[in-house]
């Protein structure tokens, strides 16, 4: 009986030193979701250490402040998965959320362009790697589409990289978006360490 009551007091001694009486202290971890606001120092930022999220993206949509058919934007990841992509979306359609280009870099100096129409993505440039690229946490590169045409430049960091022609249907529209991958549960440290990434346009 004496060590049935002894156990009790060690396990209410060890409550309450682990423990200051609220509910979210016994919580494992906090989620939480920063989805496309201010940071507070001109960035647009998008955070997650949700579990719920692994091996998705998020997207965001807005107006080009740009010229017509010029594409800009600074951006930079602040912690998440080495190669986990983010970037920019160009040429957006108008019309609906659906159609668009999409330039996505790493951390690590890799980029690739895609075009997507509807659920279909096409490449326009395999993952290669960019000197042109800054690499590591908290830098931040410049990302630029130029159209003349039918042909589209792509600039890092105020270098041309690449440059290709539109086939298979022009694309209408002049919006622009930002895009961040979220890694699997093999990719992401959560939720001691968030996917952070911040945008801002150039102009």
């Amino acid at each position: 009986m004496k060590y049935i009551i002894s156990i009790f007091f060690v396990i209410t001694f060890m409550f309450f030193v682990f423990n200051d009486g609220t509910s979210q202290s016994i919580i494992p971890w906090q989620v939480t979701n920063i989805d496309w606001v201010s940071d507070g120092n001109g960035f647009i930022q998008y955070s997650t250490n949700d579990y719920r999220r692994f091996d998705t993206s998020s997207r965001v949509f807005a107006d080009n402040i740009n010229a017509v058919n010029t594409w800009e934007m600074e951006c930079m990841k602040i912690s998440g998965s080495e190669s986990s992509g983010y970037g920019m979306m160009f040429n957006v359609s108008d019309n609906n959320n659906i159609n668009y280009y999409v330039i996505v870099i790493t951390i690590n100096g890799d980029y690739c362009i895609l075009k997507r129409v509807g659920s279909v993505n096409r490449v326009m440039k395999n993952w290669a790697r960019s000197e042109r690229l800054n690499t590591g946490y908290n830098v931040i590169n410049t990302l630029k589409a130029v159209r003349n045409r039918r042909d589209i430049t792509i600039f890092i960091n105020d270098n041309q990289v690449f440059q290709f022609r539109e086939t298979g249907g022009r694309l209408d529209g002049n919006r622009i978006g930002y895009i961040v991958s979220i890694g699997d549960e093999n990719m992401e440290s959560f939720p001691s360490i968030p996917v952070d990434v911040r945008f801002r346009q150039k102009n």
